[in-house]
């Protein structure tokens, strides 16, 4: 088993390390050389169970606003994932999380 990254998108809120949607999942961990391959042994033994392989041309990636460029480059090359997109909305959830502003 893979250890994952848990994270909050509120106080109080419960722990999550991803979710699922349909075919599609968002995995959440630390932008990290070792995130990244954590994120990257997971997908592997995915691919040894199922015989399936993520399609990395349509895979994004998505960095919170505190990452540098440095660490981005690193987590990117590591997944072998060049893209960096996610609308402000995904399947009708907001992205971006954080404190609202009046």
């Amino acid at each position: 088993m893979v250890p994952c990254s848990l994270h909050r998108v509120s106080l109080h809120s419960p722990w999550i390390s991803h979710l699922l949607f349909a075919d599609d999942c968002l995995v959440f961990t630390q932008a990290t050389k070792r995130g990244a391959e954590r994120i990257a042994e997971t997908l592997d033994l995915y691919n040894r169970g199922s015989g399936q392989l993520v399609n990395k041309d349509k895979s994004v990636i998505f960095f919170n606003d505190n990452c540098d460029v440095s660490q981005k480059n690193e987590v990117r090359e590591s997944l072998q994932i060049a893209t960096e997109a996610l609308g402000e909305k995904y399947l009708g959830l907001p992205t971006a999380v954080g404190r609202a502003v009046d």
